[in-house]
């Protein structure tokens, strides 16, 4: 009744093993490659997304760079954040920043930040098409458009209209990412970005919905030709001074 001997049969599983790890390091790259694509989403196109997340270093280096800036933010904010509840506050920002961002990305557009009730977009980021200026003054007449699509929905659904001040600049800048390691951005600097972002003054100044700069008209112009639709909406606003720009601005408004 004594066991005196054994017999032992191994498998080697060496196969299983490699082939399930495989496996595991296959869903983790899907599951990386989708994170990366939200974060990009956020800011740029699908289309462009699709393109970005095959790159290593889907931004490139710090460099110079022809592209459009445009500016966009909602008239009189302050005012209607305080005569509305926080949550319907957090609610009309969000149909704002999607409604603006299906316009922008429509016309191969990217958004560098949201920053409260406004946002900053680039055209010609990260990758030049030879058309920025044409694409930043198509979203520009298309946001007016979309915004009256908007109020006449928010109107019918007994809500006070909103209106917006967008402004558009060309010229070059300098692109890359800012930051710490841990928190990084990508943005542009330079005084086409500033120049851009005082011109949203003169919205106000102008009565106007939209101003944008000469040099992005002539760049617009030199791109598309003087029988672009968007061109023949523009009206001369003259020539203005902007706080912390040293030369007179021409620009050209658009009610």
């Amino acid at each position: 009744g004594q066991i005196t001997h054994f017999v032992a049969v191994q498998r080697d599983v060496t196969a299983r093993v490699e082939a399930e790890l495989r496996v595991a390091q296959a869903q983790q790259a899907a599951r990386e490659s989708d994170r990366k694509k939200a974060n990009l989403a956020r800011y740029f196109s699908p289309a462009m997304v699709e393109t970005l997340a095959q790159r290593d270093h889907p931004l490139g280096p710090v460099r110079r760079q022809a592209i459009a800036v445009l500016f966009v933010d909602i008239v009189g904010f302050v005012a209607i954040s305080e005569s509305l509840a926080p949550e319907r506050v957090v609610g009309l920002l969000r149909s704002f920043y999607r409604r603006m961002a299906k316009v922008i990305f429509a016309q191969r557009g990217s958004i560098e930040n949201f920053s409260g009730d406004g946002l900053m977009a680039l055209f010609g980021v990260p990758t030049p098409t030879g058309q920025e200026a044409t694409d930043a003054l198509h979203a520009a007449v298309h946001i007016i458009d979309e915004l009256e699509l908007w109020n006449a929905k928010r109107m019918r659904a007994g809500r006070s209209p909103i209106d917006v001040g967008v402004s558009a600049n060309f010229g070059v800048v300098v692109l890359g990412d800012i930051g710490t390691r841990e928190s990084m951005s990508f943005t542009a600097i330079g005084a086409p970005v500033n120049t851009a972002s005082r011109m949203q003054e003169l919205c106000r100044v102008l009565q106007s919905r939209l101003v944008v700069s000469q040099s992005l008209v002539a760049r617009a112009r030199e791109e598309s030709g003087d029988r672009l639709v968007a061109l023949q909406r523009l009206s001369d606003g003259g020539d203005h001074t902007l706080r912390g720009v040293t030369l007179p601005v021409k620009v050209w408004t658009c009610v």
